[in-house]
């Protein structure tokens, strides 16, 4: 039995007519330091249609993107307890991605932070509001989002 324009389910499908969307998880981190812009621009120029990162909150409330959260040295310090001028220049930050990347791609970020929601929000509508229909934002508790 075959799913009919009317069923439910045919209703609740996305469009099948829709690209999918290719993520460069971290960049392309295969070929570049991740989550450098440099893995991003590599990303985009290899076919990705979308970028991923999880993103941080620095103490003066900089949105950044890195995985672990944590810089390292000799002593491993949360970017959280950081000011945005005092991490390695290897870390970007959203407003950095957004104007050296561009809009023209989905952006899926991971929020690590509960306080960056509203700042991330924010700045993409200021700085890139094209980006807005396209900006996923992941959080493992789904009432936060």
């Amino acid at each position: 039995m075959g799913v009919t324009s009317s069923s439910p389910v045919q209703q609740r499908l996305p469009a099948l007519d829709d690209r999918p969307i290719l993520f460069a998880h971290r960049g392309a981190r295969a070929h570049a330091p991740e989550n450098t812009i440099d893995a991003f621009k590599l990303g985009l120029r290899l076919g990705a249609t979308g970028l991923e990162s999880d993103v941080w909150l620095t103490a003066d409330g900089v949105p950044v993107l890195d995985h672990d959260g944590v810089v390292n040295g000799w002593r491993k310090r949360p970017i959280a307890e950081l000011l945005r001028a005092d991490l390695p220049t290897h870390i970007p930050d959203l407003e950095q991605l957004l104007a050296e990347c561009g809009t023209d791609y989905d952006l899926s970020l991971d929020l690590k932070d509960r306080r960056c929601a509203t700042t991330v929000i924010d700045l993409v509508a200021s700085s890139a509001p094209e980006l807005l229909s396209r900006l996923w934002l992941c959080h493992p508790d789904h009432q936060f989002l």
